[in-house]
């Protein structure tokens, strides 16, 4: 067996998610100091942002939390009742995740109505945050009643049928990219039309695609998502 298997990872998996929490929550501050102690003019996307910040913390700490109880460390040293702890905190923290990207996509998509007030544009922003909330709303139905009771999802000896599961969540992820590449490249027509010089344009533009490395993300994420799928089956 290779000696990896024997390694406990909890202590990286705390300090990579408090390295990132810490992060993000500067940036997110910096932003808060901005609108409303600078320009003085929050939008509801800056609430909906603060929505997020909250969300993915929360995800994040109880992945942190499960740490106590061997999350890091091979599956296979693992006590039945530390295992069911492991898919229960899992399990509650996927609801976080699911929150926090949807808010999220509703965000970008509330600043792009702020800053293009077009109605033309808005229309197409508002098509589009009706189908992230009604896919935001798909995915919680299913996280919920895919797999019945939900002791399921995390007690090892509970017998279970919810193989299906694995197929839902590949959709749901595969739908959760097309959104986000679809929600990237809905402004960059109306950048072209700035009344910028070519340089700065270009730059503006190269900032937006930035974005795209979140949708590069999600989709090598796809790849070990029937992997994590089966461990909870």
């Amino acid at each position: 067996m290779p000696s990896s298997m024997y390694e406990n990872r909890g202590g990286k998996v705390v300090a990579v998610i408090t390295a990132c929490s810490i992060v993000v929550t500067v940036i997110v501050g910096l932003r808060f100091y901005v609108r409303f102690g600078i320009i003085k003019n929050p939008g509801v996307d800056d609430w909906a942002l603060a929505a997020v910040l909250v969300t993915t913390v929360f995800s994040a700490t109880l992945l942190a939390a499960a740490t106590r109880f061997g999350f890091g460390s091979h599956i296979y040293f693992l006590s039945l009742s530390e295992l069911s702890m492991n898919l229960k905190f899992i399990w509650y923290s996927t609801l976080g995740y699911s929150a926090a990207i949807t808010l999220m996509k509703a965000t970008v998509l509330l600043q792009y109505r702020r800053i293009f007030p077009l109605t033309s544009f808005q229309r197409y922003c508002d098509i589009f945050l009706a189908f992230v909330f009604i896919w935001a709303l798909t995915g919680m139905l299913g996280t919920l009643l895919i797999c019945l009771p939900i002791k399921r999802n995390w007690n090892p000896l509970e017998p279970t049928n919810c193989g299906n599961r694995i197929y839902f969540w590949e959709t749901y992820g595969i739908l959760h990219v097309i959104t986000d590449v679809f929600i990237l490249i809905l402004p960059l027509p109306m950048l072209k039309m700035l009344p910028l010089p070519r340089v700065e344009k270009g730059v503006l533009i190269s900032v937006f695609c930035l974005g795209f490395i979140t949708c590069v993300v999600s989709a090598i994420r796809l790849t070990s998502l029937r992997a994590c799928s089966r461990i909870q089956m």
